[in-house]
């Protein structure tokens, strides 16, 4: 392959930024990391540092940080030439910002960047789309070369980043979510997954740190990973990378490398220069009545007074922040009063379901988008957000109120106005509450939020305002602040708390995820530090699930998953109090982390007065007894009875619907759902084709509806009752509800499709549930996940088959990531032996669905139900263990097969067999086998023949790998020494993603049928 040259950079940028020349500074790193590309070969001691990055990058807000991610992009391509060993740039690369929203506009560029990779059909574009299926180990076109995903809190299955080992993928993310992933407790990930995530986050990663001054705790954490990271007698190859983008970095940060910041030439250019000396005054005003417990309607009150103050005659764009969520809300409520229909009022804030906060900044924030030139609006527009948009956010406000916090903070709210750098005379007001003017600690109680900072800041900023009005100019601010002590600097930020010192006795128990052990290290002490609060629990809302039933909502929401944009991120001691019903003062938390908010009890009212559902998966799913169960990550179901009060818990803008389950599976997953239930129906826009499938669903009882569903005159009218409804389109734009209907009238076009498309809902009704995925590039989220109890899917697949193409994926994947020869040989056995415990003839008849037995072995059933009563029925016909682990079986039948192979071979293999599904980390399962039998099965000892022909191997399917001494717990512990807490995790990853794409390729095969 030719080399890139800095050239190359020059055009992909252009491409991807609309002909846009890049700034000078984005030529300068471009440079810097492609000479030290031109390095022939690299070891794995530099793959575990910061070789090619500066760190840190200091760099002011709108300066365009986050096209560091393009930069990523083009050296992994550049990179592309160089074996896995040699190359240093990550395959997959985080963009991480310590608040609630991620940063969309990055996610949104990112989506963008990885569709025109995806569609180029020549120029530097289909190069470098062609390098990166390269570093993929892939060469079919079709193949996605980058994969975008978006973390904004965890949900079961929803982690299509992690599909493969090898795929090139941007995640924007946060804290919570990276960093509990990295330490094998990922927040909304099953137990049988963590270990993937970890892994796929420490190997092979590049992770852009955003404002880290915020996150110092987890920056000390990420080192401790980097450290611990080479731990092991055989250490696996992959970088592990942490870049700090920041303009006041951590401490650490500055001792290792001069830092890379802007120089004249980007002071000069004429598009950056203009935004770099933006005159922006800001005057200073107090709230005299805001203090004490009642600050939030004063201080709301303030804040709008300033607001209406800088409305003036043309009309304007006003951004308007406040530092709780109670005090924006408030404030949004007073300008609507105040003005009606005469102005627009935009209400951003964290506890928003990213489905609102979607609609809401689809529809209005590309108008507030930075530009160069003037601009104009039919009437004044007020934007009230809290910390959400204080980060990430592209937008560019004429004027700006903004409730006093730290300077860091003020800083970054002021990167929103005048953004782009336009000729106009930007006006903005800071307000501060009257109990927060003093500085003493002995006169003030300090700010939850913003610590003794925000008082600071105060008096530094009147100290300031001798000659008038403060300028929060970038280069006018800088010039002010360069005259400051690195002490004084340090009393106008946020304090740092600082991260546990993290030990090898913490990681031993992080890395035992199968059983977790108690007590264990909490994680979120080495995310935010000491006093922080509590994450989140996500909260969602179903229309079709009864409330005086709740055992009938795992049947209801298998069919139908929660996805994570449809979820409202609360936080726990608030939804706890929530379903208590106790009430307590006004909700006063913020969009950052802030202190450990205490719960007020109410010993009247413990008992929860909706019923709650916490999702995770078909198998693990429970009804919750008490609030008190719930833990961060956790995601709650809710009926619609539970709506009525939701407003308590979040913020939803007029005319939001109760349930957008529907909505979010077309989004989230791309394989449609629709309900076809009387509640879900009656939230949809009505029309006479929506009239027309209520009549046709309510008039039959769910036995007559099963009935029907084989008729061909029903599906018929189903399938042309949807295809009217793909027909209208809202303002002529499709819709979700359009597309989902369109993609679903192809599935009841096909015989087979049908028949695995239609569900009777238990509730009285249909579901109309996709079988295939619709066409699209850089999936968000993933159907699979950790763990496969049955083996069930939807087409038939024969032990053998399957077998040899875990083997094959398993190979190949340990190829591409440049594993040793001998540990990607391991992986082939361990692929082709994993699935031998599935030769258990009870095994076979719960996948057949009946008893019978004969014909050749299966490795997946052929369309089992999704309905867990009729599994569970099956599955007591068939005598199989209840919760029986065919991978423990299998350990047994493939020891004798290994006996040639070395001791160390045979380690590797038999644990990655038995933590096939997540478990043996370090212990296996108690199973009861109430009926053991002498399980025989001949079988060749290595993936290379064609024929299962070779040695006949049996165990009595009671294993007793249960016990202590069995060895599967000192197998587990002498690999992590030996390949290192994340390296072995790495292996286990590469093995349960060859099975998950091999199951998928199978899946896909099976549905390539003409349309009836």
């Amino acid at each position: 392959m030719i080399p890139l040259a800095l050239d190359d950079f020059d055009a992909f940028f252009r491409a991807v930024h609309d002909d846009h020349e890049p700034f000078p500074w984005q030529t300068r790193l471009a440079k810097r990391l492609l000479q030290k590309t031109q390095v022939s070969s690299r070891s794995d001691d530099i793959n575990c540092n910061n070789a090619d990055w500066p760190q840190p990058i200091s760099l002011p807000t709108g300066s365009g940080k986050t096209t560091c991610l393009d930069l990523a992009v083009f050296i992994l391509a550049a990179q592309a030439d160089l074996s896995p060993v040699q190359r240093s740039a990550a395959r997959r690369i985080f963009y991480v910002v310590d608040r609630r929203v991620v940063v969309d506009e990055a996610f949104d560029h990112a989506r963008q960047l990885a569709g025109m990779l995806h569609e180029a059909k020549s120029g530097i574009l289909l190069e470098i789309a062609g390098r990166l299926r390269r570093v993929a180990g892939e060469t079919d076109s079709e193949f996605v070369p980058l994969a975008v995903a978006q973390l904004r809190g965890g949900v079961y299955r929803d982690h299509a980043w992690a599909r493969t080992p090898t795929q090139p993928t941007i995640v924007c993310t946060t804290v919570d979510q990276l960093g509990s992933r990295l330490l094998f407790r990922g927040y909304g990930v099953s137990a049988a997954a963590r270990p993937i995530h970890a892994a796929l986050a420490a190997y092979d990663s590049l992770i852009f740190l955003d404002e880290a001054h915020l996150v110092e705790p987890f920056w000390e954490t990420l080192q401790g990973v980097r450290d611990f990271r080479k731990f092991g007698d055989a250490r696996l190859p992959g970088s592990f990378q942490v870049v700090v983008l920041s303009a006041t970095p951590p401490l650490g940060t500055k001792s290792s490398s001069q830092p890379f910041q802007l120089e004249a030439a980007d002071r000069e250019h004429p598009v950056l220069g203009p935004r770099l000396a933006a005159v922006k005054l800001a005057t200073l005003n107090l709230a005299p009545k805001a203090k004490g417990k009642n600050f939030i309607i004063p201080l709301a009150e303030e804040l709008v007074k300033q607001a209406i103050a800088l409305v003036g005659e043309t009309p304007r764009a006003i951004g308007v922040f406040a530092n709780r969520v109670a005090t924006a809300r408030a404030a949004a409520k007073r300008l609507r009063d105040k003005f009606g229909d005469r102005a627009d009022v935009l209400l951003f804030t964290g506890r928003m379901r990213p489905f609102d906060r979607d609609q809401l900044a689809e529809a209005w924030l590309p108008k507030l988008r930075p530009t160069a030139k003037l601009r104009s609006f039919a009437k004044p527009i007020f934007v009230v957000a809290t910390q959400t948009l204080e980060v990430g956010a592209n937008l560019d406000f004429d004027a700006l109120i903004t409730e006093c916090a730290s300077l860091d903070a003020l800083r970054q709210r002021f990167g929103r106005l005048n953004r782009g750098g336009r000729p106009v005379e930007s006006s903005a007001a800071i307000v501060v509450r009257a109990d927060q003017v003093a500085l003493a600690q002995d006169e003030i109680e300090s700010d939850p939020v913003y610590g003794n900072a925000l008082p600071a800041t105060w008096l530094w900023l009147q100290d300031q305002n001798v000659g008038g009005p403060v300028d929060f100019g970038i280069l006018a601010l800088k010039s002010r602040l360069d005259l400051l002590t690195e002490a004084e600097l340090s009393t106008l930020r946020l304090a740092p708390t600082h991260a546990p010192v993290m030990l090898p006795a913490h990681v031993d128990c992080w890395a035992q995820t199968a059983p977790e052990p108690y007590p264990s290290p909490d994680v979120s002490l080495f995310l935010h530090g000491p006093g922080r609060a509590d994450a989140d629990v996500l909260v969602c809302w179903r229309v079709d699930l009864p409330e005086d039933n709740p055992c009938l909502w795992t049947e209801i929401l298998a069919l139908c998953p929660p996805a994570v944009g449809e979820c409202l991120s609360v936080p726990i001691y608030l939804i706890r109090s929530w379903l208590k019903n106790a009430k307590s003062e006004a909700d006063t938390g913020a969009d950052v982390p802030v202190r450990s908010t205490v719960e007020t009890e109410d010993p009247k009212s413990q008992a929860m007065r909706f019923a709650a559902l916490r999702w995770c998966g078909v198998e693990d799913s429970e009804v919750i007894s008490s609030a008190d169960e719930l833990r961060p990550g956790n995601m709650v179901v809710l009926s619609g009875l539970a709506a009525i009060e939701r407003d308590e818990l979040g913020d939803f803008p007029p005319g939001s619907p109760t349930d957008v389950g529907d909505a979010l599976q077309i989004v989230a997953r791309a394989r449609p759902v629709l309900r076809l239930h009387s509640a879900v129906m009656a939230t949809w826009p009505q029309s006479p084709v929506i009239t027309q499938l209520v009549g046709l669903i309510s008039e039959m009882s769910s036995d007559e509806l099963a009935a029907c569903l084989g008729e061909r005159d029903f599906l018929d009218e189903l399938r042309s009752a949807l295809a009217l409804l793909a027909k209208e389109k809202p303002n002529g734009k499709p819709s979700w509800l359009h597309d989902s209907a369109a993609w679903l009238v192809k599935e009841l076009g096909s015989r087979t499709r049908s028949r695995r498309s239609l569900h009777v809902h238990p509730q009285q009704g249909l579901i109309l549930r996709s079988v295939r995925r619709m066409p699209r590039i850089a999936s968000e989220t993933d159907d699979f996940a950790g763990e496969d109890n049955t083996g069930s899917a939807t087409v038939a697949v024969s032990l053998h088959h399957h077998s040899l193409g875990v083997a094959r994926h398993a190979r190949t994947y340990g190829s591409v990531c440049g594993l040793p020869e001998s540990v990607q040989k391991d992986l082939e056995i361990a692929g082709w032996l994993h699935d031998l415990g599935k030769g258990d003839p009870r095994f076979q008849a719960l996948l057949r669905g009946d008893a019978r037995g004969g014909g050749e072995l299966l490795a997946k059933s052929g369309g089992l139900p999704l309905s867990k009563a009729v599994r569970d029925a099956i599955a007591a016909r068939s005598g199989y263990p209840r919760g029986g682990r065919h991978e423990l079986l299998s350990v047994c039948l493939a020891e004798p097969l290994l006996a040639a192979l070395p001791p160390e071979s045979q380690d590797l293999i038999l644990h990655l067999i038995a933590a096939t599904h997540g478990h043996c980390r370090p212990f296996a399962p108690v199973i009861v086998d109430e009926s053991p039998m002498v399980i025989r099965l001949r079988w060749s000892t290595g993936p290379q023949g064609s024929s299962t022909e070779g040695t006949e191997v049996s165990h009595s399917s009671a294993t007793g790998l249960e016990h202590l001494s069995s060895g599967v717990p000192d197998r587990f512990w002498r690999l992590n020494r030996r390949h290192g807490w994340w390296g072995l995790a790495l292996l286990e990853a590469i093995l349960l993603l060859a099975d998950h794409r091999t199951s998928e390729a199978e899946q896909r095969d099976s549905e390539k049928e003409p349309e009836s």
